[in-house]
């Protein structure tokens, strides 16, 4: 009898989910320049800082899902999945630029096609996804390290890793970045963030339910009132907290994710489908000719918006991400369709070839 296939817990996917969407959120500040150009006293200009307060947890808690997904894996690492991960990059980075071309958003090259976008994650076009994949890759290694140290050692590792990468840099704002943690831009903290998720997961940590949402919204106001403290007192900034490494971020992030692990195990076609096209949404919406010529400056221009009414600037807000990811998700089932199609034709053929490969004197 072969086993039955466990549901995936749908709270976990509307989790990712609103992870993305509030990585959409991001992008549609940092990205669509709000954020450089913002002055304080600007009607909008609180609207724009504490909403990115509130979605700067979303990078963080999309690794600890990862973590938590991975960490009780005792396989080794899937070759197939290394590369269907690879190709969905490509796949964006060379479709969207052959499709521009063709609209005569820029002009063919091949030079530029094989130095600017068949390469995606090695001349850094994605970082995310880049870490994204090489965390994968080690994950089985991870996965060892977290069997093997008893729960003390786990405890100091992750405590040390915790102060070393997320305290001091928080407290001491001057302090280089000896370590490599780039704030958060690296593959040192997508490892501790695993390597997090994996404890909490491994030791069924839990926490008081009703103190997780107000302990998230009260660390996410954190960095915006430090913010907002120093303009008004001082009028300049001497430290930002508006960072994935940030101490509060941190705290924030880890009380969203247990709040949404803690609830009882659902299951919901609708989220698991929309959760399965997440890390399409980021590709899509963040390729360098997306982000740096249509989706923001062309099509939604978010600046434009920002020095309207408070209550226009919101509602775009609020209609433009969820229309982004829904658009994007829709993109992604499509081509998910269509690569699982190819792969049903190329299956006969490739386990001919690993035929062929393990006994070649047949």
């Amino acid at each position: 009898m072969t086993p039955r296939k466990v549901a995936r817990n749908s709270n976990i996917e509307l989790l990712r989910v609103i992870a993305m969407l509030m990585i959409v959120a991001l992008h549609y500040f940092n990205q669509g320049g709000i954020l450089d150009a913002a002055v304080y006293g600007e009607p909008n200009y609180a609207v724009a800082w504490l909403t990115e307060s509130f979605c700067y947890v979303s990078v963080n808690i999309y690794v600890l899902i990862s973590g938590w997904m991975l960490s009780v894996s005792t396989s080794p690492v899937k070759p197939g999945k290394v590369v269907r991960l690879v190709l969905q990059v490509v796949f964006y980075s060379v479709g969207i630029y052959g499709i521009c071309c063709l609209l005569g958003v820029c002009p063919f090259n091949i030079k530029t096609l094989i130095t600017g976008y068949l390469f995606p994650l090695i001349h850094g076009e994605y970082w995310f996804a880049a870490v994204y994949v090489v965390l994968y890759v080690l994950s089985p290694f991870l996965n060892k390290a977290i069997a093997a140290l008893s729960r003390k050692e786990q405890q100091w590792l992750l405590m040390i890793l915790g102060v070393v990468f997320s305290a001091i840099p928080t407290v001491f704002f001057f302090a280089g970045n000896s370590v490599g943690v780039n704030g958060g831009y690296s593959l040192v903290w997508f490892v501790f963030l695993y390597l997090l998720a994996g404890y909490l997961r491994k030791y069924e940590v839990r926490f008081s339910q009703r103190w997780l949402l107000p302990i998230f919204f009260g660390a996410c106001l954190v960095p915006f009132g430090i913010k907002i403290a120093q303009q008004a007192l001082i009028g300049k900034e001497l430290f930002d907290w508006y960072s994935y490494t940030s101490l509060p971020v941190l705290i924030g992030s880890v009380a969203l994710f247990m709040f949404f692990i803690q609830l009882p195990p659902k299951q919901n076609r609708l989220w698991t489908t929309l959760g399965s096209t997440t890390f399409g949404v980021f590709l899509i919406h963040t390729q360098y000719l997306m982000r740096n010529t249509l989706l923001w400056n062309q099509w939604v221009q978010p600046l434009k918006h920002y020095y309207m009414e408070s209550g226009t600037f919101l509602l775009h807000l609020l209609l433009s991400v969820p229309l982004i990811f829904i658009g994007c998700s829709v993109i992604d089932w499509v081509r998910e369709k269509l690569f699982s199609l190819i792969a049903a034709w190329c299956r006969p053929l490739t386990e001919k070839m690993s035929s062929r490969f393990q006994n070649p004197l047949s």
